[in-house]
């Protein structure tokens, strides 16, 4: 289910990318804010990967918290990276 979540965040940012190259003339300030989030969207979706491969290599614990702190850091990453690639994506439309 995670792998889901990483692969649809990094759709999401790959079709945000090349939307964004594919618009017209933007401006400075809307270029470099559309630049901006796609760069958060992908340090996002970095962190999520090394969130989920972390959690896939350590040992539960008593409880499993540890594991299921990584496991839902994860999945909150790929969200953040859905949510900005998809802010990007709505910014364009709107131009």
């Amino acid at each position: 289910m995670v792998e889901a979540a990483s692969d649809d965040a990094l759709e999401m940012i790959e079709a945000a990318m090349d939307s964004l190259k594919k618009a017209g003339a933007l401006d400075t300030a809307t270029q470099q804010s559309l630049t901006s989030l796609l760069t958060q969207a992908t340090v996002a979706w970095s962190k999520g990967k090394a969130e989920e491969e972390s959690a896939e290599h350590t040992a539960f614990d008593r409880d499993g918290k540890a594991q299921m702190a990584l496991w839902g850091g994860a999945y909150t990453d790929y969200a953040t990276a859905q949510l900005y690639a998809q802010m990007v994506t709505a910014q364009l439309i709107q131009h």
